[in-house]
C-alpha cells in the first residue's frame, strides 16, 4: 500500500464509523424512545407502531436523518387513532432523545383526534339572552 491510501483510510474509516454509529444509536433508540415520549406528552398511548412504506417515507421525509413511522394510538376516551409521524431533523441525527422533534405529518381519515372542547370558563353573562 502506498502512504496516500493508508492516510485516505486513516481518515475515512474513523469517519465512517461515526456516521454509522450515529445512525444505529439514532434509528435504534433515540427515534423508537422520542416517539414514546411525544405520545406519553400528547396524552396518547401507543399500540402498534411499524416504519412506513417507501412510498410513505419518500412523500414526507425531509432526508436521510428522520425516520417515519405509522402509528397506531389510543386517546383518553379510549378512541382508536392513526398517523403517520416523522422523527429527526432531516439532516442529521439527532442523538438526543429530548431534542429529537416528533411531528404528526397525516392523520388517516376518520381516525383522527377530536378537536379540543371550547374553554368552559366562557365569560357571557346567561342574563342577557
Amino acid at each position: 500500500m502506498t502512504w496516500s491510501v493508508v492516510m485516505f483510510l486513516a481518515v475515512f474509516i474513523p469517519v465512517w464509523l461515526a456516521v454509522m454509529g450515529s445512525y444505529l444509536f439514532f434509528y435504534g433508540h433515540v427515534a423508537p424512545a422520542a416517539l414514546g415520549r411525544w405520545a406519553g406528552e400528547e396524552g396518547y398511548r401507543i399500540l402498534r407502531r411499524r416504519n412506513a412504506n417507501p412510498i410513505e417515507w419518500f412523500s414526507l421525509a425531509r432526508g436521510s436523518g428522520d425516520v417515519i413511522y405509522r402509528v397506531w394510538l389510543q386517546d383518553k376516551p379510549k378512541a382508536e387513532l392513526e398517523c403517520l409521524v416523522r422523527v429527526g431533523t432531516g439532516f442529521w441525527f439527532s442523538l438526543s432523545v429530548r431534542g429529537c422533534p416528533v411531528q404528526v405529518v397525516r392523520w388517516e381519515a376518520g381516525k383522527e383526534p377530536l378537536p379540543p372542547p371550547p374553554p368552559s370558563d366562557a365569560m357571557w353573562d346567561r342574563e342577557l339572552d
